[in-house]
């Protein structure tokens, strides 16, 4: 084997790792720590996209979403930052309150701790996660509610008018928001421009939004921009999350709370 061809395979599967762990990479910090161009990082994510690894967003990668249907956590994410947050948000809900979950990993481990946490709550929670809505499907206590509309069959949510009359009929005490950016110009963003709508009603529909976001995504801004930072009432994140930015996003009156 070549050395180009060992750096190569050495490079993806470094990459995949990442993956692994964190349940997105971002092809500038990649390609910042392996010391390549960004271009030599978009190829590598065509091809490992091709193999069926992971699935290619703006400006990055993320891991497929079969793995979500893990109950280990083991493929997404960072499953022991993710549950720290998870319960963080666990410990916000309140007896009898109905809850708007939106799809994403940091949710996932959200309604994974609802099931374990939740005895006696009186819970219903609404999203548009077919793996949320069956994580949660038999709990006692909870009555899921899954928002019907065109199935995105990579990712397995829902999205598109349908979603969004159906949401016109709810309204929650708490939205948790799980998103792919947070970031004092940006705002509150996410990869997807099919989110937006959706995201957007959810937060108009709902008395608190409750932002979920792991540390890398303080100070990362996505493709679409969701609301600006003052409209959500609570960050939640990891405390090795970028200071400084934590301290411009508290500057608005946004509540952080570190984990």
């Amino acid at each position: 084997m070549s050395n180009s061809t060992r750096k190569l395979n050495e490079r993806r599967r470094t990459i995949l790792s990442l993956l692994s762990r964190d349940g997105n990479v971002h092809v500038a910090q990649i390609s910042r720590q392996l010391g390549v161009s960004e271009v030599t990082i978009r190829k590598d994510l065509e091809f490992l996209e091709q193999e069926g690894l992971l699935e290619r967003t703006h400006g990055g990668a993320i891991a497929m979403q079969s793995a979500f249907f893990s109950l280990a956590g083991s493929k997404i994410s960072n499953a022991e930052a993710k549950t720290r947050l998870a319960r963080a948000a666990v410990s916000l809900i309140k007896d009898n309150d109905t809850l708007l979950l939106n799809d994403g990993s940091t949710n996932y481990f959200l309604a994974m701790e609802l099931v374990r946490e939740s005895s006696g709550k009186n819970l219903r929670v609404l999203t548009n996660a077919i793996n949320i809505a069956g994580t949660l499907a038999g709990k006692a206590d909870i009555q899921p509610i899954l928002l019907g509309g065109i199935v995105n069959a990579r990712r397995t949510f829902t999205y598109g008018s349908d979603v969004l009359k159906q949401m016109e009929y709810y309204r929650a005490d708490k939205l948790f928001l799980s998103v792919d950016g947070v970031d004092v110009k940006g705002g509150v963003t996410t990869r997807y421009a099919e989110d937006a709508p959706l995201l957007q009603m959810m937060i108009e529909r709902s008395r608190q939004v409750i932002v979920v976001a792991d540390y890398t995504k303080i100070g990362y801004e996505g493709f679409f921009r969701i609301i600006p930072l003052s409209a959500m009432h609570t960050l939640i994140t990891n405390r090795n999350a970028n200071p400084e930015a934590l301290e411009e996003i508290a500057a608005l009156g946004v509540q952080i709370l570190k984990i």
